[in-house]
C-alpha cells in the first residue's frame, strides 16, 4: 500500500467514525430524553441530575465535530491559495485533536448512561 492509499483510507475512516458519533450523540439525546423526570412534556423539562453531564458531553462532541471539519477547511484552503508544492506536508494535528476529543467524550457519556441505565433497571 502506498503514502496516498493509507491518507485516503485515514480520510475514509475518519470520516465514517466522525458519523458514527454524530449519530450516536443524537441517539444519546434521545435516551436522555426518554428518562426526563416529568415524562418528556414540554414544559418544565427536568433531566435527572445524573444525566446532565451526559447530555453536555454530547453537545461537545457536536461542536467539536464542528470544529474538526471547520479548521481542516480552513487550513486546506489557505494551503491551496498559497499553492504550496505538492509534496510539502500539510500540517492535520488539529483535526486529530478534534477527533480524538470527541471519541473521548462519546465514550465517556455513554460509559454515564450505561451506568445510570444499570442502576435504574436492575
Amino acid at each position: 500500500m502506498i503514502k496516498k492509499d493509507c491518507n485516503d483510507a485515514v480520510d475514509y475512516n475518519s470520516q465514517k467514525v466522525s458519523d458514527i458519533i454524530r449519530q450516536m450523540s443524537f441517539a444519546g439525546i434521545a435516551i436522555i430524553w426518554l428518562f426526563t423526570l416529568n415524562g418528556g412534556k414540554p414544559a418544565n423539562v427536568k433531566i435527572d441530575q445524573q444525566l446532565i453531564l451526559p447530555a453536555v458531553l454530547f453537545m461537545i462532541t457536536f461542536l467539536l465535530d464542528f470544529l474538526q471539519f471547520t479548521i481542516d477547511t480552513v487550513i486546506f484552503q489557505i494551503y491551496d491559495m498559497i499553492k504550496i508544492p505538492e509534496n510539502s506536508k500539510v500540517p492535520v494535528w488539529q483535526g486529530w485533536i478534534c477527533f480524538t476529543l470527541k471519541a473521548i467524550a462519546i465514550i465517556w457519556a455513554y460509559w454515564i448512561i450505561i451506568m445510570y441505565l444499570k442502576s435504574q433497571l436492575l
